[in-house]
């Protein structure tokens, strides 16, 4: 099976910085002679997305808004949902509505770029959509959704952004954001240096002669905290293609949800790449023990056009001695 590397280069751009003279940046060429889009790409270290039941929360999101000269919009608008995944008591979900508006005066603009800085609270969610702490638990999400309006009119958000914008190696610019609702995890649970061995017997069925998918040997990975998510890359397919998958486990009150990406692996040209997901049921975790994890996903989900679905592998987390 013809195997094909989707892999986005920035190569173009990188030549385009050759030569330029230090007062030259970089997204100035990217954009030079083209159709002018602008993004805001989220400032990461400034944003987070945590949201736990019962406690005092600050959910804050800083992205800066780029393009060739980065003053030509008129404002951002905010828009917020609310999905309830556990309708058995009665179903609390909000359909989206426009939750705030930030102005240009309102950025900050100490920086090369105007920035916005939005921050709330559990209590600006509760009194904006009428809920109280007893309307959702663990799974439920909040969803924002950022409008960047021009003031020639134009509109740039998630519904109009391509992939390049919305996970690219530079924009970072989803204009939107999931805020999982979780249940309190010690900073330091499933943290740092583990051993990870597949110990279910099914190997990966595709690709056939180019070895598993995951290692047959033990790997020792670094688990990093990002909230209530633990992150951390993989040896994919070692024997073979030796790509790197990023995989980031949702903690969400006592269940395991997954999601990999980042392998560059496909079966067709343009298709999404290989990554992997949660199982129907999802793995379990308990707060008094992170010395040992067992985790299930879904492998090939989604498939990358190969036309053979995902199947199950069931991995072991072994701490590192120290940690």
């Amino acid at each position: 099976m013809k195997t094909l590397l989707s892999k986005i280069s920035l190569v173009a751009a990188l030549a385009f910085m050759v030569g330029c003279s230090d007062t030259d940046r970089p997204i100035d060429e990217l954009f030079d002679g083209t159709t002018r889009g602008t993004v805001l790409k989220t400032v990461e270290s400034e944003t987070s997305l945590e949201f736990n039941v019962g406690v005092e929360n600050l959910v804050t999101i800083a992205a800066e808004v780029i393009d060739q000269r980065g003053q030509d919009f008129e404002k951002v608008d905010v828009f917020m949902s609310f999905r309830d995944n556990n309708p058995e008591d009665g179903d609390e979900s909000r359909d989206e509505a426009l939750f705030t508006t930030i102005n240009p005066g309102d950025f900050d603009n100490s920086g090369e770029y105007p920035k916005l800085n939005l921050q709330f609270t559990e209590v600006d969610v509760n009194n904006f959509f009428d809920l109280t702490e007893e309307d959702y638990t663990g799974g439920d999400r909040f969803n924002v959704r950022l409008e960047l309006v021009m003031n020639d009119g134009r509109v740039f958000t998630s519904t109009n952004a391509n992939n390049v914008v919305t996970g690219g190696p530079f924009f970072r610019s989803p204009f939107q954001y999931n805020i999982n609702v979780t249940c309190f995890i010690p900073e330091d649970y499933f943290v740092g240096e583990y051993t990870v061995e597949q110990i279910s017997e099914q190997q990966n069925p595709f690709f056939g002669g180019n070895g598993p998918a995951f290692d047959s040997e033990p790997q020792t990975v670094n688990i990093e905290r990002s909230g209530a998510q633990r992150i951390f890359t993989y040896n994919y397919f070692p024997e073979s293609f030796a790509s790197e998958i990023t995989i980031t486990l949702d903690l969400i009150c006592g269940e395991i949800f997954v999601q990999g990406t980042g392998s560059g692996l496909a079966c067709a040209a343009g298709a999404p790449a290989i990554g992997q997901s949660s199982p129907e049921v999802p793995s379990t975790f308990d707060l008094e023990n992170d010395q040992e994890i067992l985790l299930d996903l879904l492998d090939f989900e989604p498939d990358g056009d190969c036309g053979t679905g995902g199947y199950l592998v069931n991995l072991r987390f072994t701490k590192q001695t120290g940690n």
